[in-house]
C-alpha cells in the first residue's frame, strides 16, 4: 500500500498502510529511512530483529519496533532503509530482516517514538499505522 510522512509541530509523524499489519510496518520502516535522511541509500548489509509484546497491545507493539528501529541506526551506526517483516497481531510479535546502508554523513537523530497520536487499526481488510518521533 503506502507510507506518507505527515507534519507535526517539533516532531516527525508517520502513516503507513498494508494489506497486513506486517505490510504496514513494512512501509512505516521506509517512511521511518525517510524521516531520518536515509531513503535512497542503497542496502548493503541485513540485520536480524525481533520484538515481542506481552498482551495484546499492537500500540506496544509498534513502539517496540520503531525504537528497535533507532537501536540498529544508533548503536549499529548504519541507516535503517528498508524491511521484510513478519508479523501477528495475536500474539503481538514482529520478526523483521531490515536492509540497511552504511551511514553517509549524518542523519536524522531521532530520539524515540512516543505513543502521542498512536494508531493501529484494522478495518476493511487493510491495516494502518500512525505514529509520531521525537527528534
Amino acid at each position: 500500500m503506502s507510507y506518507e510522512v505527515l507534519g507535526h509541530t517539533a516532531d516527525a509523524k508517520l502513516r503507513a498502510t498494508g494489506a497486513t499489519l506486517a505490510e504496514a510496518l513494512e512501509y512505516a520502516t521506509r517512511g521511518f529511512a525517510e524521516v531520518v535522511g536515509a531513503d535512497g541509500l542503497e542496502p548493503t548489509d541485513e540485520v536480524r530483529v525481533e520484538v515481542e509484546t506481552p498482551g495484546e497491545d499492537v500500540e506496544a507493539l509498534l513502539f517496540d519496533y520503531l525504537a528497535r528501529l533507532i537501536y540498529v541506526q544508533d548503536v549499529e551506526g548504519v541507516a535503517v532503509v528498508d524491511a521484510e517483516v513478519e508479523s501477528t497481531a495475536e500474539p503481538p510479535r514482529v520478526e523483521a530482516t531490515l536492509s540497511v546502508a552504511p551511514v553517509r554523513g549524518g542523519l536524522l537523530d531521532i530520539k524515540a517514538p512516543t505513543y502521542n497520536e498512536m494508531v493501529v487499526e484494522t478495518d476493511d481488510g487493510s491495516w494502518t499505522v500512525e505514529a509520531v518521533l521525537d527528534i
